[in-house]
């Protein structure tokens, strides 16, 4: 199975590279900037099981990536971190389906028993 992240988060980056050393899971980051298009394409691309949206990553454009995901890939599973402890955001995103949503600081290994529950590994 395929892990994708978006994030720019070196603890994060490098704990999920520890859980792919440790797994037989893979971890693909995204290499780019913060470019709705890019990041767009980068999900779609690939055959992923479970993505890691960072919103201090994508910010401004995460509800709308998030929206543009769901219709290509209507069952992809999703991680979503964020700073933000709006509850207009909340709303946003939860409508939107994800299967963990948090709201930072959280720790690393929180994320990687999310992924590891959500993925049943």
């Amino acid at each position: 199975m395929k892990i994708q992240a978006i994030s720019q988060e070196k603890k994060l980056i490098d704990e999920l590279m520890q859980f792919q050393s440790k797994s037989s899971e893979s971890v693909e980051l995204y290499p780019g900037e913060n470019n709705s298009l890019d990041i767009l394409s980068f999900v779609v691309s690939s055959n992923a099981s479970l993505i890691i949206f960072d919103d201090d990553f994508t910010s401004q454009n995460s509800v709308h990536l998030l929206e543009s995901v769901r219709k290509v890939k209507k069952e992809q599973k999703i991680i979503f971190l964020t700073s933000n402890d709006g509850l207009e955001l909340g709303k946003k995103i939860s409508s939107l389906g994800v299967q963990f949503y948090a709201i930072k600081p959280i720790s690393e290994r929180e994320v990687i028993d999310s992924v590891k529950s959500i993925l049943k590994i």
